[in-house]
């Protein structure tokens, strides 16, 4: 199991997606090079989360 944590204004995202689904896959990586673009200082890691029912969200 892997997962992805941000610290973006304070709080912890967490992304997940699927290593055997592209869609969620892609879908992950857009929302991480977002964050990236706007809040690049914030990151501490990327993981990818292996669980097909699960997209990128706050926790």
């Amino acid at each position: 199991m892997l997962i992805n944590n941000l610290i973006i204004d304070n709080q912890i995202v967490a992304i997940f997606s699927c290593k055997l689904c592209d869609f969620y896959h892609e879908l992950s990586l857009k929302f991480l090079r977002y964050l990236q673009f706007v809040k690049s200082n914030k990151i501490l890691n990327y993981i990818i989360h292996a669980n097909t029912n699960q997209t990128p969200h706050k926790t």
